[in-house]
């Protein structure tokens, strides 16, 4: 990496798990390394699956791709506080061009 040159952390949708505030003082999720606190900005259901937007700031959002059972298990709805989980090996580190 170069010295004042932007970077992103890319990790992909399915790795990212969610879990509300309530499930994470229960200690249901503690196996993962990263916990991101947001904001449920949006839903897309499928299916099979639901894609989950959720905003740390402003500026950053994190998608993720979660079975529609989490979406039933945790009740997610639009405006909800809520953790996006993921495990550290599951990050890619990359500066932009």
């Amino acid at each position: 990496m170069v010295k004042n040159k932007d970077v992103v952390a890319l990790i992909k949708g399915p790795a990212i798990t969610v879990c509300s505030k309530e499930n994470m003082i229960h200690g249901k999720r503690d196996r993962f390394d990263n916990q991101l606190l947001g904001t449920i900005t949006s839903i897309q259901q499928d299916t099979k699956s639901t894609e989950v937007a959720i905003a740390l700031n402003d500026d950053i959002t994190v998608c993720a791709l979660v079975d529609n059972q989490d979406l039933i298990e945790e009740n997610l709805r639009v405006g909800m506080s809520i953790y996006a989980l993921f495990k550290s090996n599951q990050v890619t580190i990359a500066t932009m061009c």
